[in-house]
């Protein structure tokens, strides 16, 4: 605020400045001239603080800004991500558990997921029920799970 001040000022200063001079100079030539030279005058002190601009600190706004950006940007992408992985780990429950109901078995899976190249794949399965062979193998061929990353209910008596 104190610039925009100082700029007033000077601009105030530089027009009072440039009417006594035109008021002390008679009729003629000299007066084209002084009103040629005080209107640069004038010029000069509207633009000064366009002449006296300090560009680092737009650079520095717009580097602020831009990190502020990519931060953002980044957060939404981790959002998406997860969401993304949520959904997978889902859809290869259900699916899970479609292949076990047509299988006669009643289970309720859990799957967590792992990026690869940056798109979530499913990685590992929990199952509620006791090892079932048929099963197993339905999910190590159609899910790519293999059998060590399949973690089944123990029998317990």
């Amino acid at each position: 605020m104190s610039d925009i001040r100082t700029w007033l000022v000077g601009l105030f200063a530089a027009a009072a400045a440039v009417s006594v001079l035109y008021s002390l100079i008679p009729q003629g030539k000299l007066l084209v001239i002084a009103r040629c030279s005080g209107g640069l005058v004038l010029l000069l002190a509207l633009l000064r603080p366009a002449l006296h601009w300090d560009s680092h600190i737009w650079e520095n706004s717009f580097r602020r800004w831009q990190d502020e950006m990519d931060m953002a940007t980044l957060q939404m992408q981790g959002a998406e991500e997860n969401r993304l992985s949520s959904i997978i780990a889902d859809r290869t429950a259900a699916y899970i558990q479609e292949k076990a109901e047509a299988m006669g078995l009643a289970c309720h899976p859990a799957v967590s997921t792992t990026l690869r190249q940056g798109v979530p794949f499913p990685d590992r399965v929990w199952l509620d029920v006791p090892f079932h062979g048929p099963l197993s193998d339905c999910i190590k061929t159609d899910l790519d799970i293999p059998q060590e990353r399949q973690i089944w209910r123990e029998d317990t008596p």
